[in-house]
């Protein structure tokens, strides 16, 4: 291989035709049910002249280890008095006790709507229930271990004199939801508290591992592979590069950089990792590439 030229390139590739697969966790309330409920995950203006933070989270557990790019959740605004715009805190948290971790907070991402989607279905699965509303985001991939516990929560803020955003729920016996309340008055009232249980709600969310088409892409600096260093030894081509836990590489090869081809996929540990091209020279020319896999 003496005569190849090596080419390294570290490129983050998103298809064009990302669509809403299949989620790898679903916990969306069926409509109608007249059983569902809500509870505020909102921050609450002028609640006996006082402003208050509420914040819900619920837990959740997969089988195998997965790579969170998008969430969904439902809910409604109370007295049915949606704003035209609503700033949400999405957060996902590692566990400690059975409640979330204050301290290991995985996610945090704040987004903003500036229109609303109406699903079209209604509170309680009747006419004159409170309007349903589905919010979609991309977030910046968050790995998540199988068989562990980890809590997905979502806090809106639809600004004073609009109806506070409910979290749409059902009751469930085999499962449990937390909630925590900030009284930013300086807790005068004694309110505040720390992640108290709420009556098993399982709250309305979807955690999928494709990012949503046509929704903005977080930034996403931090998944980009870094390659570090490129070597030739002993006629043998070497990359080692940076890589984020859990998630999944392919090292691609190309001849023209036209057409590539898929040498190896490495899993992701942490830390800088090494490729080893092997394989006998057959092009006069090889060219080398780092992508993350979809």
């Amino acid at each position: 291989m003496k005569n190849s030229f090596l080419i390294a390139i570290a490129i983050l590739t998103f298809l064009s035709d990302l669509v809403f697969a299949s989620p790898f966790f679903s916990q969306r309330v069926p409509n109608p049910r007249s059983e569902d409920g809500s509870l505020s995950s909102s921050t609450i203006y002028n609640f006996f002249g006082r402003t208050v933070v509420q914040r819900c989270a619920d837990n959740f557990r997969i089988s195998s280890s997965k790579v969170v790019r998008s969430v969904s959740w439902w809910g409604k605004f109370k007295n049915n008095k949606a704003p035209k715009s609503i700033e949400f805190d999405v957060k996902i948290y590692g566990d400690k006790n059975e409640r979330p971790d204050n301290n290991k907070v995985l996610s945090s991402t704040n987004i903003s709507f500036t229109q609303l989607t109406d699903t079209g279905q209604n509170f309680g699965g009747k006419s004159t229930g409170d309007d349903i509303y589905v919010f979609r985001a991309n977030i910046a991939p968050v790995p998540i271990e199988a068989e562990k516990q980890f809590w997905f929560s979502v806090l809106g803020d639809s600004g004073e004199g609009n109806g506070s955003f409910g979290w749409r729920f059902i009751i469930d016996n085999r499962d449990i939801s937390v909630s925590n309340v900030q009284d930013l008055n300086g807790d005068i009232s004694g309110m505040n508290f720390d992640w108290k249980e709420q009556a098993f709600n399982n709250f309305s969310f979807v955690l999928d591992d494709k990012f949503i088409s046509g929704l903005p892409l977080p930034d996403l600096v931090s998944e980009i592979p870094e390659i570090e260093t490129f070597n030739k030894l002993n006629n043998l081509f070497s990359i080692t590069f940076k890589t984020q836990k859990a998630l999944l590489y392919n090292i691609e090869t190309s001849s023209d950089l036209k057409k590539w081809s898929t040498s190896r996929q490495i899993r992701g540990t942490g830390n800088t990792v090494q490729f080893t091209d092997e394989r006998e020279a057959i092009f006069k020319n090889q060219y080398f590439r780092v992508k993350l896999s979809e």
